[in-house]
């Protein structure tokens, strides 16, 4: 229990870092140290100099809950009870001014809420579930490709082509990774390993530089693989990478003018670095979401680069998602150094956590392209069915005629323009017949898109509480055709 708290303590300190208020906040695990004064050393960016910055102590005192069984996975449903320090003093004795005093301090919490209530927040590094990624290019020199994230089913990871129209593919085969050519309807295994342990185990001279490989032994699905392509791969065709047997960390394309790839031993040494350093590698693309290179690239590489859909984001640790709570001042007053008077308050959350299986927030909704936020998802399936039963049998038999798919949500009621259109739609009394709408919806694996038509709506306003309505829709296929 111990380390999935750890990372929790870590994707909230990562969550409390991107406040935009200049807070520094310092979370930590049921305890801490504290100096006179509240500072730490930070480090002054672009110098070598640090300063000390005072901080607000967040403790999180109890992170407690029931796990749900499910078989092979983690799903953790709990609280989370901390508190925090802040100063309510506006300047300490020596008049110096207090910028993270209480009022700044709670608006920067609340800018942490509205950034992070009902999404999935990541817990270790982020992994991205995509459709699949294509990159066409040319180029005389040496390419490196270099993949990093998490392995899901048997199948294939990565798929490129030669200027002979000989395809290569990476294959996953339960705990074996396979280099498989395809010569026409002709297959070979070039070479396979099985993978066990945290070791780089390397598959050489098969047409190839090189292909190394690193497998998480206590997983056996985090991984890191660099593929060294000579000359000979470039084509039309290019590089794909399939997006339904792995989710990717990174991806990184390099073009290498001459390569000289050594042993690696060591297997903390990154495997981008198994490149000799004498070796200059051009980074061509450093941002797989957008095939952008992030920084500036020396190289002549001409590349077209095409990623589907990204479904989801997850962390290779899990995700959680957070209910939050207002923050209660308690009866606990201390004095620190200089005289600054300091007030705790606790803070409480919700808490869900799974490791490895998706949440209602991972899915996302657009209408007409426009993304909306309904708190109620249901989608159903009914089936039109003609039964039929023969003279002296004793049972009948039936089959299914049609299928008719309903969605229905439930959404609150704010100055969206979409929300609007949909509240005077279902509240008109001049009701549009067989309005078309374009419904997207986007999986954590896939996304579907529909023409569909609003078959129920209603909307009940009640006094003192947050206004919503509810719609009922139709594939328009199954219900106009």
């Amino acid at each position: 229990m111990i380390h999935l708290q750890k990372y929790i303590k870590e994707a909230l300190q990562k969550e409390f870092d991107k406040n935009t208020k200049d807070i520094l906040f310092d979370v930590s695990l049921y305890n801490t140290k504290n100096n006179e004064y509240l500072t730490k050393e930070i480090d002054v960016e672009n110098t070598y100099h640090v300063e000390q910055k005072k901080y607000t102590p967040v403790i999180i005192q109890d992170i407690f809950g029931e796990y749900t069984p499910v078989e092979n996975s983690t799903i953790l449903q709990g609280n989370i009870t901390s508190t925090l320090l802040t100063a309510t003093d506006s300047s300490d004795i020596n008049d110096v001014l207090i910028e993270d005093g209480v009022e700044n301090v709670l608006v920067a919490l609340d800018e942490i809420r509205i950034n992070n209530q009902g999404k999935s927040i990541p817990i270790g590094n982020v992994v991205y579930g995509f459709g699949e990624i294509d990159i066409e290019y040319e180029s005389a020199a040496t390419t490196v490709l270099y993949l990093k994230g998490k392995m899901l089913d048997d199948g294939t990871i990565a798929e490129f082509q030669d200027i002979a129209n000989k395809t290569y593919k990476l294959v996953k085969d339960g705990n074996t990774i396979k280099l498989i050519t395809v010569d026409g309807s002709v297959e070979m295994v070039r070479a396979s390993v099985t993978y066990s342990g945290k070791e780089v185990e390397i598959l050489s001279n098969v047409s190839l530089n090189r292909l190394n490989l690193r497998v998480d032994s206590e997983t056996n699905q985090s991984f890191e693989t660099l593929i060294s392509l000579n000359e000979n791969f470039y084509s039309n065709e290019g590089l794909k990478i399939n997006g339904s047997s792995i989710k990717l960390e990174e991806l990184k394309l390099f073009s290498v003018d001459a390569i000289n790839i050594q042993d690696v031993d060591d297997i903390e040494i990154p495997l981008e670095e198994v490149v000799a350093n004498e070796s200059e590698m051009k980074i061509i693309i450093d941002n797989f979401q957008t095939g952008e290179n992030v920084t500036p690239s020396t190289s002549e590489f001409d590349y077209i680069y095409t990623v589907d859909e990204i479904y989801s984001t997850m962390g290779n640790k899990g995700s959680m998602q957070i209910e939050f709570s207002v923050a209660n001042p308690t009866t606990n007053q201390f004095t620190y150094a200089n005289g600054v008077n300091y007030q705790e308050f606790v803070l409480e959350w919700g808490l869900t956590y799974s490791d490895n299986v998706f949440n209602g927030n991972d899915v996302k909704y657009y209408l007409d392209g426009i993304r909306i936020h309904p708190t109620h998802r249901s989608t159903g399936v009914s089936n039109t069915q003609n039964a039929q039963q023969k003279i002296n049998d004793k049972t009948s038999k039936s089959a299914n005629e049609d299928n008719v798919i309903t969605k229905t949500y439930t959404l609150h009621y704010n100055d969206d323009v979409k929300i609007g259109e949909l509240a005077e739609h279902i509240a008109s009394d001049e009701l549009e017949q067989n309005k078309l709408w374009t419904l997207k919806e986007i999986y954590p694996t896939f996304s579907k898109e529909y023409e569909v038509i609003i078959i129920d709506g209603g909307m009940s306003p009640t006094m003192n509480t947050p206004l919503s309505f509810s719609i009922e829709v139709a594939l328009a296929d199954d219900m106009l055709n």
